[in-house]
């Protein structure tokens, strides 16, 4: 953000995709909500005593407001809706999957995943992000990012069937993954192409496809 136009802009993009999510808010929230978003694109390094020094109100009103839940994949809907208004543009979903070292037994979901990096199984914590492609105008805009559980999550919940192939599918398919109205077109790296193109995805919604050529370079250009 470069002037004030761009950042009244944001805030009010910001706002209407929070009434969007059809919660009811309290007035209290919403403005400690639009606060962090301003923050969010003011203040170079971002926690909760950069927020109490720099923000309009203290550091346990952040911390107690990050508590409560909002319904993210319904934001980001409507601030996919407004960035990529023109119906004519090409949208594809596009899935990745990330590697964070971490070492510890404390953080939930830490566990031993696969690094694109070093090529190799690492300790750490993978994140599953899902974003929305525009292939026309050549962007990418955040949809949702998914913590994949660890190896004690699993030792708790022997019935839940979790491997990085069920998981990827999972998270680009289930509840809270992007509608047909958004895009039929599903795309990733080489791991994720794999586990996405042909019959998990067709088990869970037989009108997804893989993506064409055009969406998936267009897929690396954004990642």
């Amino acid at each position: 953000m470069t002037n004030s136009a761009d950042i009244n802009r944001y805030m009010g993009l910001a706002r209407e995709a929070l009434v969007a999510t059809g919660a009811k808010l309290r007035k209290n929230f919403i403005s400690v909500f639009m606060d962090i978003m301003f923050l969010y694109v003011s203040v170079e390094k971002i926690n909760f005593t950069q927020m109490g020094k720099y923000g309009a109100y203290c550091e346990q009103t952040y911390r107690n407001n990050f508590e409560k839940a909002v319904d993210w994949p319904a934001y980001n809907t409507a601030l996919i809706k407004k960035g990529f208004s023109n119906p004519g543009d090409i949208l594809a979903v596009g899935v990745d999957q990330s590697h964070i070292h971490k070492t510890g037994k404390n953080t939930w979901g830490v566990g031993r995943y696969w690094s694109g990096c070093d090529q190799a199984v690492k300790p750490g914590l993978e994140i599953t992000g899902i974003g929305i492609i525009n292939a026309t105008v050549r962007d990418c805009m955040a949809f949702r990012a998914v913590q994949t559980p660890g190896t004690q999550w699993l030792k708790e919940h022997p019935d839940e069937e979790q491997s990085p192939k069920s998981n990827l599918v999972g998270n680009s398919s289930g509840r809270y993954a992007p509608n047909r109205n958004t895009s039929s077109v599903v795309g990733g790296d080489d791991t994720a192409s794999r586990a996405l193109s042909a019959t998990p995805i067709a088990k869970v919604n037989k009108k997804l496809k893989p993506a064409n050529d055009l969406v998936r370079k267009m897929a690396y250009c954004c990642w």
